[in-house]
């Protein structure tokens, strides 16, 4: 494979500055990876596609500049089964990974970092799951219907954070099973004599919501049905108390406030919401008898999850939870396909629009997978782009069907979803909480980009630095590089930001202050990768997908035919056929595109018959018949050949002002790595 190394700039994004209530902290940069899959189940021997997106964590807008971002594809027990270094231009790269023939069934994490996220810890690397399983036949398969869990675990979440004692408080819950799956389930509450109070129901993957008005020297318990072991108290009921609620109405949100019925004194309270750190309003809500409320314009939110405190007068927290605002942003783009129905193998095409008012306008990139609805999760697609950026990304643990919360359903809307996670998951998991502890200070990693190779000059046979010595550092590949640096005080030389993209042949030479070859080159080792990654924080991190029986069914149907794969009746093998045609070198020129303006003279298609030549020298002399290389231009005392390398669009005069070494390397460039030769007629250059 041809590969090619460039020196690129770095461009730093603006930093942002972060405020938290009227306090403004210094500068916090945080950004966001996502990894577009083609798709989250696979089989041994596929190759996962993906494409990534580098964006700022605050306004999920693409990054400009270059930085590396590194992905690995970790096995069920941690070990590392795969890294990749991607160079992240302008927000975007891409890249695969091949999945072994002999890779184990299991649930897999797809992690990818940058080495600036490296400073806030797991929380902030993306992670995704994907399943690999063999095909399997109906026989192999358990069909039997998923029986009732063993054991149980339900956990209640006060609206606002605690109970508060007569008034009205909305409780959230959520009942898993013990592989952290949200359960169809339903329960009571009753009292300390066994008297009900109110029942519940779960509504979506575990989760509902029911109210409750604690009573003063009353004790609550919650019970799910089927599960007597499962009886726990609700504590920690507050006399004096704030109850917050929260209510999307459209095209407003309204924010009550309610405490103890008893109470009758006038009181005013304060809702502040901020967003990512950012505060975005502070409103005094007034309180008669019992209850206050306020309504506001979804206008003032931007889209995602924003932070609600209740305090009092004296600024002392009565209350906080996290709501989703959704100001009917909906979707920017629109995409319709031709037809509804495709035959095999039949065209299909795409129309996208934007869907933007007259007077806007928006520069993006689009990526698209197209695979069989078997192919995705039982649920169906785990995660998007949308619920990561918006969802897995700003709450700590594992979302399970993250995606799944912005699609209405019978019997609950995308709205109701996503306010149920706000009191279940978002009940004081908040990651932009830890993300401002962090001070910019001490932060590395954030120009981060290409490769490094480093290393130290020493005099040959002696352990004393070269001060001052040239080192030259040559890479053949599609485009060439050439650089040269000088060592240090140290003896040490460094290259920065190089990119190299899969393997390429590297070659450093090293001379002394005089120019003299009397040196010993020793290169720093590359920067290593973990082979392990710890489970149990991945575990946290992401959800387990479950298969659907249909995709089994699909990938064993497609390796029986693969197998069993049989000639119609009537059909004639034919023995090797070869195509005899011709090419002319003005053909070659317009489908192999090269670099330059002219038209080769003679062009040449490197195929494996030109092995034999041992490179590009004996290429020339043997089968170009040249001897160009043997007739040379006497230019001030100095011999230059006529032959001249053009390594795509870099011409290099390989002349003897060029050291020995470095005119030796392109000659004895082997056939393998070379392409096409192309023989041009360049007209003497004015300086010989």
């Amino acid at each position: 494979m041809k590969q090619y190394f460039s020196i690129l700039p770095l461009i730093l994004t603006a930093s942002l500055v972060i405020a938290q209530g009227n306090k403004t902290t210094p500068p916090v940069v945080y950004e966001k990876i996502y990894l577009h899959t083609d798709r989250e189940l696979y089989s041994p021997g596929d190759t996962l596609w993906f494409k990534s997106y580098l964006v700022s964590g605050i306004s999920h807008k693409l990054l400009p500049g270059f930085k590396n971002i590194y992905v690995q594809l970790i096995s069920p027990t941690g070990e590392v089964i795969s890294n990749r270094l991607l160079l992240s231009v302008y927000g975007e790269s891409h890249g695969d990974i091949a999945l072994s023939d002999s890779l184990p069934e299991g649930q897999y994490t797809l992690r990818a970092r940058t080495k600036y996220l490296e400073n806030f810890g797991e929380g902030s690397y993306f992670h995704k799951r994907i399943r690999v399983n063999k095909p399997k036949s109906s026989l192999e398969l358990d069909l039997q219907e998923e029986e009732r869990p063993e054991g149980i675990e339900a956990m209640f979440f006060p609206e606002g954070g605690n109970l508060a004692l007569n008034t009205t408080n909305y409780i959230a819950f959520k009942v898993i099973s013990t592989d952290g799956r949200g359960i169809d389930a339903s329960g009571v509450i009753t009292n300390q004599q066994g008297d009900t109070i109110t029942r519940f129901s779960a509504r979506f993957l575990g989760m509902g919501r029911f109210t409750l008005m604690p009573k003063k020297g009353v004790r609550y318990y919650a019970t799910i049905d089927g599960y007597p072991g499962s009886k726990q108290e609700l504590g920690h009921i507050l006399e004096g108390g704030y109850a917050l609620h929260f209510k999307d109405e459209i095209r407003d949100v309204l924010f009550t406030v309610s405490r103890d019925i008893t109470q009758t004194q006038p009181d005013t309270v304060c809702i502040e919401a901020s967003h990512k750190g950012v505060s975005l309003l502070r409103e005094e809500v007034a309180v008669e008898n019992f209850t206050g409320a306020i309504r506001i314009s979804k206008s003032r939110f931007p889209q995602g999850i924003t932070k609600i405190t209740l305090s009092d007068s004296h600024t002392k927290i009565l209350a906080e939870r996290l709501v989703f605002i959704d100001a009917n942003y909906g979707n920017t783009v629109k995409v319709e396909a031709d037809k509804g129905e495709y035959q095999t193998r039949e065209k299909v095409s795409l129309y996208i629009e934007p869907l933007l008012a007259s007077n806007d306008s928006v520069s993006s990139t689009l990526s698209i997978s197209v695979v069989s609805e078997d192919y995705l999760g039982a649920a169906g697609m785990s995660q998007n782009i949308k619920s990561y950026l918006l969802l897995d990304s700003e709450l700590k643990g594992a979302i399970e069907s993250p995606a799944l919360y912005f699609f209405d359903e019978e019997g609950i809307t995308a709205a109701e979803k996503l306010d149920l996670l706000m009191m279940v998951q978002g009940w004081r998991s908040y990651y932009w909480d830890e993300v401002l502890k962090k001070m910019p200070e001490g932060l590395t990693g954030w120009d981060d980009a290409g490769l490094t190779i480093s290393g130290r000059i020493k005099r040959l046979f002696r352990d004393k630095n070269v001060v001052g010595g040239k080192v030259t550092l040559t890479s053949f590949s599609p485009r060439l590089v050439a650089e040269e640096t000088a060592t240090d005080s140290l003896g040490r030389f460094s290259f920065t930001r190089m990119v190299l993209l899969d393997s390429a042949e590297v070659m450093i030479t090293a001379l002394n202050e005089k120019g003299k070859k009397r040196v010993e080159l020793t290169n720093d080792s590359m920067r290593s990768y973990a082979k392990w990654v710890d489970t149990t924080i991945l575990n946290q991190a992401v959800s387990k997908i479950g298969i659907p029986m249909k995709y089994y069914r699909e990938i064993y149907l497609q390796q029986m035919a693969k197998n069993n794969f049989t000639f119609e009746k009537g059909a004639i093998i034919l023995d090797e056929v070869t195509v005899i045609g011709s090419i002319t070198d003005e053909d070659i020129y317009e489908l192999t595109k090269p670099f330059y303006d002219v038209i080769p003279r003679r062009s040449y298609l490197i195929s494996k018959a030109d092995y034999k030549y041992k490179d590009i020298r004996g290429f020339i002399e043997g089968r170009v018949k040249s001897r160009w290389l043997d007739k040379y231009y006497a230019v001030n005392d100095r011999l230059l050949p006529r032959i001249f390398y053009v390594i795509n669009s870099d011409f290099v005069y390989a002349s003897r002002m060029w050291h020995d070494d470095l005119l030796s390397y392109f000659e004895n460039i082997p056939l393998e790595k070379v392409y096409r030769i192309d023989l041009i007629t360049i007209m003497k250059p004015s300086w010989f």
